[in-house]
This record gives C-alpha cells, structure tokens and sequence, in this order.
C-alpha cells in the first residue's frame, strides 16, 4: 500500500477519547502514546531510525518527511479530541512533532541480515524459502520485482561477456552487488566503473540502479560526501542500498573521509533543520567515470579501498543499441538478481572479492600515477632550512 494510504487508516482508526490528553494539550506523551498503539494494532507500526521517522506499508519502513509528520499529528489529534480548532494550534504541533521521535524509538533497531525483500515476499537466504512480508526485519527497501529462482539473463550475459570480457572480472561485480545485501561483511571497497565513452559501463549501472529501485539509491558525488561541508550530502546516504554517481570530477578529495566511508565506519550527517547525527548503516558506493580522481593521499589504506573494473572495450557507433539497457531491465532484472545471489554466495563462502588480473593491472597504474604526482610536488617544493 501507499504511504499517505496507510497514514489515513490509521487517522480513521483513531477514536476520540478526551480522557487521553489534558485542557492544555501539553501531555504529549499520553497523545503520541495512543497514536503509537493505533499504529501498531492496525499493522503499521511506526519506527525511529537515523534520525528519521518511518511507517510500515506491508513490505517495508518508509520515511515520513517533517511535513508529513506535522500533518498525520495534527489530524490524528483531531480525530482523538473532536477539536477542529485547537489542533491547528502551533504549540501542540510543535509538541507533539518534538514528542513523537521518542515515543517510537526503539533499542537496536538494525535491519535483517541474510534476507533479501522482494516484491513477492523476503527470501530467507539461510533456507532459501520465501517468506511473508515482517516489519520486524526493518528493511527500508522493497525490490520492485519478484523473486524468481529459475529466472534467466541471456540478453544481460551476451552484453556483459562483450563489455567485460574477463570472467574474474565479471564475478567481482556480480560480487559487489552482491555484497550490497550483505550488513555483516566488512570489506572496505568502494567499486568504480572506468573508462571513456561508448564502453557500456552506463548501461551496467543503468541496470543495476533498475535492479535495486530507483527510491533505494541515492547520487551523491565523492567531493560532496567528503568535502568540508558534506554533513548534508552524506545524510541522504541514510536508508539507502547504494550510492551512484556518474562522471565524478576528477578533483582531489578528502583520503581520510574516503576510507572512513569505504570502510563503512560512523560517519556524521545532518539533516537541514536538525542536529547533527551520526550514521551507521548506509549506502556502499559505485562511482561511474571517465577520469579516475585525484587526491593528495597516496598511502596504502587509500589504494586499497579501491576496485576499479575497467570499461576498455569500444562499441562501435554501428553496433551501439540505445536501448539495450531499457531491453534487458523489462525483461531480465529476475535472472540478473540470481546471477547477483550466486555472486553473494561465491563471496560469503570466499570472504573476499575474486582476484581479477585486468582489476588489478588498472589499480597499479593508478597507484604509479599517484606516485608520479607526489615525486613532482617533492621536486618543487624548496629544500628545507632551519635558518
């Protein structure tokens, strides 16, 4: 069901009952309490996560904005005290908006590991058995899709075997996409897809943004998120599965915050309006470019939170379909997803990503053009003198 659905049946389930707030309207505890109880005894609970407020809509948690906030408290409270003034009132608003975070929270509120939701029902990768909908798995997302063991990719498989000819390759994407489903596995990578134009790397993650949802993704360029003022740019990271963005400037960046945010680590957001706060479960990134980035720090842990899954095949313009990627995700995005689980699986069983020559051949060269840039900022830098 629709989010602004579920928020009016719960208005409707509300019953007035003067006894549960005082002449005032300043018990709000009481008010948001009721509310609450209407919420979950009509089997849509509310959740507190990250700062955020969300509604269980049969499948998952969504987010219900400030603004929808405001406006489900006040005619709920309308509803409750048969007051068609009063709940107009900016201190009750306020009040109740300020209370309600609180009445819902919850203590360690964490989404489910090794489950997966689709549009049919959570897979149980542990069992293999598809499973009823449970808002106690505290999934934000829903594929927009259903699970279908015996699904094919035939079209998917033919373009990627033309792209990204080398099998090692092939496993470590289908790996890192694989690794999005799975909270519990700590490998510090963020995967970036290189090369120039014509080389079929949009279409892959035109595919894969196709796969996961486009409200589970967000775009947020890596000098955004690491930049000195990407505290607002990094909350958006918050209930996402991904975070994509294409052609990402090659200007130099923040190393430290890099690796904190490969490696997964708390990191500090802020949402516009609201107090800082610090995110623990968030989006992995794929970054889409032609230019691999600068930066100024050239150490180990920098580099080696790099994949890099070079595009280096031309299509000639001849050959080019532009609608190859809308053909493959009408038909294929099922099949696409097990060739994703088997990818999960080679990964769970393995503990880290497939070692691909051509990825690793690209990463060394990258690391050697670090290395030629900081031997020339050596060269010019004058020598050093105590006097």
């Amino acid at each position: 069901m629709k989010k602004n659905e579920i928020l009016t049946i719960i208005i409707q389930r509300i019953t007035e009952n003067k006894n549960t707030y005082d002449d005032k309207f300043k018990d709000y505890y009481k008010v948001c309490h009721y509310i609450y109880t209407v919420s979950q005894n009509s089997g849509f609970p509310f959740v507190s996560m990250d700062g955020k407020i969300y509604v269980y809509t049969g499948t998952h948690l969504e987010e219900v904005d400030g603004n929808e906030l405001m406006m489900f408290l006040k005619f709920s409270f309308q509803k409750l005290s048969g007051d068609s003034v009063y709940c107009g009132k900016k201190e009750l608003i306020n009040g109740l908006t300020a209370q309600f975070p609180y009445t819902v929270m919850g203590l360690n509120v964490k989404q489910a590991e090794d489950k997966i939701n689709f549009g049919n029902g959570t897979l149980d990768l542990k069992t293999g058995n598809l499973c009823k909908h449970n808002w106690a798995d505290y999934f934000r997302y829903v594929l927009p899709y259903n699970y279908d063991k015996n699904a094919s990719c035939p079209m998917f498989m033919k373009y990627l075997n033309e792209v990204m000819p080398e099998k090692e390759a092939q496993d470590v994407l289908s790996e890192y996409v694989g690794w999005l489903f799975m909270p519990g596995l700590k490998l510090e990578k963020i995967l970036f897809l290189y090369g120039s134009g014509c080389n079929g790397k949009s279409v892959f993650i035109d595919i894969v943004e196709a796969l996961l949802g486009k409200e589970n993704i967000s775009h947020e360029s890596l000098s955004d998120l690491c930049g000195e003022y990407g505290a607002n740019s990094r909350s958006n990271l918050a209930g996402k599965i991904l975070n994509t963005c294409s052609d990402v400037a090659p200007n130099a960046f923040a190393g430290d915050l890099f690796k904190r945010i490969a490696s997964g680590e708390p990191i500090s957001a802020k949402i516009l309006y609201k107090d800082v706060t610090t995110l623990t479960d968030y989006a992995k990134m794929i970054f889409c470019l032609n230019e691999l980035p600068k930066t100024n720090d050239t150490s180990n842990g920098f580099y080696r939170r790099f994949l890099i899954a070079p595009f280096n095949v031309q299509i000639p313009k001849n050959k080019i379909n532009p609608n190859l990627a809308k053909d493959i995700i009408s038909h294929e995005l099922p099949g696409i997803m097990n060739w994703v689980l088997e990818g999960r699986e080679r990964l769970r069983m393995n503990g880290k990503f497939t070692d691909s020559p051509v990825m690793n051949k690209t990463l060394e060269e990258y690391k050697k053009m670090g290395q030629k840039k900081k031997r020339k900022i050596q060269l010019w830098l004058p020598p050093f003198s105590d006097r």
